[in-house]
C-alpha cells in the first residue's frame, strides 16, 4: 500500500492560543453543565458530554480556525 504525504494545516502563532482558550472554555462549560444535571437529579446528565465534547468543541474549534484563517 503506497502512502503519500498530505499538507495539514497547522496552527500557527495566535491560532493556536485561541484554540487553547476556547476548547478550554467549551471543557469548563461541557463539564459544568454535566455536573449541575447530575446534582440536581436528572437521569441524562451524562448526554452533555457527546453534545459538548462531541459536537460543540469540534464546532468551536472550526469557527476559530475559520475565523484565524487569514492571519
Amino acid at each position: 500500500m503506497a502512502t503519500t504525504s498530505q499538507t495539514v494545516p497547522s496552527l500557527t502563532g495566535n491560532r493556536i492560543a485561541t484554540a487553547l482558550v476556547v476548547s478550554g472554555l467549551v471543557s469548563i462549560l461541557t463539564l459544568g453543565v454535566a455536573f449541575t444535571l447530575l446534582a440536581l437529579g436528572v437521569e441524562f446528565f451524562w448526554v452533555a458530554f457527546p453534545v459538548g465534547f462531541g459536537g460543540v468543541l469540534p464546532i468551536a474549534l472550526g469557527v476559530v480556525a475559520l475565523a484565524t484563517a487569514g492571519e
